[in-house]
């Protein structure tokens, strides 16, 4: 199921959008489920990063499409964001706010379709490679490539990001078996390291970004083997 928003304050248009969607569905057997929100003061007031993909316009009332999508990356900076719009002078704009497409008003099935393609392939390369945390009411899309090193103390995790942390609750044997395909490596029973985030390993203690952390004797020769291993197969 993929999650849609769209953010339109035209109703033909978003008909139009849904109508495509369910065609769009009915031909390559993908589901969608979606929101309408009539104008983007609404959308972003309680926004939460549940969307894999969202379509705007950018001239609304009260505020337009670009400053809503200023205000959308700050809260999601993952979430593919695709600008329906009449007006064509705006795509450098678009790409500053990371804009995945631009579909242009009256909207055509086939360019619809086209794009599309290229939407859906990017929400399952993104997918292949974010992790979703849910902690208390809040829900989290953390990319593995920004996930520094996971600390865990009995069923409190805290992933530590390039930028900020996050604290969410679960096991460290069922983020071993998530992270598994990531080649993250335990160094002790507190802590499961991104590989491409060490800087060093000296002794029994291995620098992740800026922390230093602990090797624990038992775990040592099975996190070097990993590691040794990983940087034979070229990092990847």
């Amino acid at each position: 199921m993929i999650n849609v928003a769209i953010v339109e304050d035209e109703q033909e248009a978003v008909e139009y959008l849904s109508d495509c969607l369910h065609r769009y569905g009915e031909k390559t057997g993908e589901t969608f489920s979606f929101t309408h929100f009539p104008e983007p003061i609404t959308f972003l007031e309680k926004y939460k990063p549940v969307y894999d993909l969202v379509f705007m316009d950018i001239r609304m009332p009260m505020m337009d499409g670009m400053q809503a999508a200023k205000k959308l990356r700050e809260a999601d900076n993952s979430v593919l964001l695709v600008f329906v719009t009449r007006m064509g002078d705006y795509a450098i704009q678009g790409y500053d706010v990371g804009a995945t497409a631009f579909i242009k008003k009256p909207i055509s099935y086939f360019d619809f379709e086209m794009k599309m393609k290229r939407i859906i392939f990017a929400i399952r390369q993104r997918d292949s490679q974010v992790i979703t945390i849910v902690s208390g009411t809040a829900v989290h899309r953390l990319h593995v490539r920004d996930l520094m090193y996971i600390e865990v103390s009995g069923h409190r995790c805290t992933y530590h990001t390039c930028d900020h942390l996050v604290e969410a609750r679960n096991s460290l044997s069922r983020l071993s078996e998530e992270l598994a395909p990531y080649h993250f490596m335990m160094c002790n029973s507190c802590y499961l390291v991104n590989p491409h985030y060490i800087r060093s390993i000296k002794g029994h203690t291995v620098t992740v970004g800026p922390d230093e952390l602990t090797i624990s004797q038992p775990k040592k020769k099975a996190f070097m083997l990993q590691f040794n291993e990983w940087i034979s197969r070229g990092g990847a």
